[in-house]
């Protein structure tokens, strides 16, 4: 036995760590998951040849070894077995959650700092702490509106302008026609459906951490605003807007289904055009006074303006800017508005 101590940590240890740097799971304890069974089969079979093989003398064939050693045949079967199952590693945890409506879905956006805004004296720099929040990896679309309010974009236009017609329309495209007002209506109805998340809109910093995902460029896919680029990750004048728009372009002018552009590298879909997106925040001219920690930035007095964030599908490049601003008041409704939700654990 003793022997067979020296031979484990001689061979057994080492092949430990080499499956271990090859991708093997070998720091679970856990018998039943695969990978580690199997690393452990290996180094048994490795330490019992060996032993065999040296308590022979070194003179003893490999087919007397096998012959002499049934366990190996065994052990072998079940190398096997497992093999599979190693061969084609487990997928990573996901970082997407479902929501309380069909098709909704959350990111989790880890905690962070970063520097909120540009050069521009509207979009002075500041450092803002973010803690973690998950955020919708889509806009609202108008089937989730229609889910949790029983109204749709026509409906909207209706109450709007008799004349209006929706700028897309479809279960998968944005929500728009929509105002800051209503938007809190349908968060007090998603707060009714699910007691374990308080749901909202992002604050204004919690919308550009979410957006930026890390970079500190003008756009999340880097400094690019060429058109063969742009096209890649949002909609916007140049491929959605049929007044401005150059070939390849969508077959229709409007908003589009949401998730058809490529995410940032957090996984959320459309931060730059297609539809505005309100933010909770009252706007303020620039960032004197804005809170560091991530949280609302509401005024006392009557300032019933409000942040909207990302471009849309009818202006320009410049406007898709991670640290681009605009804002409307909180009762006015637009073509090219819409929302996106955001939420914490109760």
């Amino acid at each position: 036995m003793r022997r067979f101590g020296v031979y484990r940590v001689l061979i057994g240890y080492p092949l430990f760590r080499v499956l271990s740097s090859a991708g093997f799971d070998c720091r679970d304890p856990v018998l039943a998951d695969a990978s580690f069974s199997v690393t452990l089969l290996v180094c048994y079979v490795i330490i019992t040849v060996v032993k065999t093989f040296l308590d022979a003398g070194g003179i003893m064939s490999i087919t007397a070894l096998f012959l002499l050693q049934p366990r190996i045949w065994m052990i072998a079967v079940l190398f096997f077995m497992f093999r599979s199952q190693v061969d084609t590693p487990a997928p990573e945890a996901s970082n997407v959650f479902a929501g309380p409506v069909k098709g909704m879905e959350f990111a989790y956006i880890p905690s962070g700092s970063f520097m909120m805004g540009l050069s521009s004296s509207e979009e002075a720099q500041h450092r803002v702490d973010i803690p973690a929040f998950e955020m919708m990896t889509t806009e609202v679309t108008q089937g989730m509106w229609e889910e949790v309010m029983g109204s749709d974009t026509r409906y909207q236009c209706q109450l709007i302008d008799p004349d209006w017609t929706p700028a897309g329309e479809g279960s998968n495209y944005p929500m728009h026609l929509i105002s800051w007002l209503e938007c809190q209506e349908f968060i007090e109805e998603l707060n009714g459906l699910d007691t374990l998340f308080a749901y909202r809109l992002p604050t204004e910093s919690e919308w550009e951490y979410a957006c930026r995902a890390g970079t500190a460029t003008r756009y999340y896919w880097g400094n690019s605003d060429a058109e063969t680029t742009m096209k890649r990750y949002c909609w916007y004048s140049r491929n959605a807007n049929e007044n401005h728009w150059t070939s390849p372009h969508a077959a229709e002018g409007g908003s589009q289904p949401v998730g058809m552009r490529e995410p940032n590298s957090w996984g959320l879909y459309d931060m730059a055009g297609n539809v505005y997106e309100w933010c909770e925040d009252n706007y303020h001219n620039d960032y004197s006074g804005a809170p560091s920690d991530g949280s609302v930035w509401l005024d006392e007095d009557c300032n019933t303006t409000r942040v909207i964030r990302g471009g849309d599908w009818i202006n320009s490049a410049d406007d898709c800017r991670s640290a681009s601003r605009n804002f409307h008041g909180e009762d006015t409704q637009s073509l090219s508005w819409g929302f996106r939700v955001a939420r914490s654990a109760r």
